[in-house]
């Protein structure tokens, strides 16, 4: 029998905590190196909360991973869910920051079924003629992954031009169920390192008016 040369495998653990939510995720088991696409955070939930990705610290002070990107890990490591409790107030603009291509902001909006809403956007809230990271946001159902508009790099703005409608971009839908949609802004360029400032509202119908 010829000699046979056996090369060991090595595998790498990815445990995932709810870090005080509810439901689990199904720890994953991958070979060392290979990209994984990260748990969406389907079957978890935590009261008053929205889910907005992992981090490897339960205080969010690590390393965020957020869902929709692919990483390759060489050790095992713990990931712990993120959980935001941004809740938008009915025609009050929400402001913040994106600082690198891979941050995602989750916000969180009451909706009654029937009624017709008005989801707005803006990459700084005067609209004036400073560019800056470029857009693309979305919208579901809390708790669900059926998307009411967006999911992928499809509703963008890409920076201002002062000769621009002032409100920017926004998207019209009609509420199918009660309960809270979770709305995601992300950097519309993933691949640089795009950063800037993002405003974010909701109506029922109408402008939002200009009070922060």
């Amino acid at each position: 029998m010829s000699d046979v040369n056996l090369y060991a495998r090595w595998f790498t653990s990815i445990t995932y905590n709810v870090n005080g939510g509810s439901g689990t995720v199904s720890d994953q088991i991958v070979n060392s190196d290979t990209s994984v696409s990260l748990s969406n955070g389907i079957g978890i939930s935590r009261q008053g909360y929205t889910f907005g990705g992992w981090n490897d610290r339960a205080d969010g002070t690590g390393t965020n991973y957020n869902v929709g990107v692919t990483f390759a890990f060489t050790n095992n490591i713990t990931l712990y869910a993120r959980w935001s409790n941004t809740l938008l107030a009915e025609n009050v603009w929400a402001h913040g920051t994106l600082y690198a291509a891979s941050d995602e902001i989750w916000l969180s909006f009451p909706v009654t079924a029937g009624n017709r809403y008005v989801v707005w956007w803006n990459d700084r809230l005067e609209g004036n003629n400073t560019r800056t990271a470029g857009l693309a946001v979305s919208a579901r159902y809390a708790g669900s992954d059926n998307w009411i508009f967006g999911g992928t790099n499809t509703n963008v703005y890409a920076g201002w031009d002062i000769t621009n409608v002032i409100l920017g971009e926004r998207s019209v839908f009609t509420a199918s169920q009660t309960g809270m949609i979770e709305i995601r802004v992300i950097p519309y360029n993933r691949s640089s390192s795009y950063t800037g400032t993002y405003s974010i509202a909701c109506t029922r119908g109408g402008r939002p008016e200009w009070n922060d």
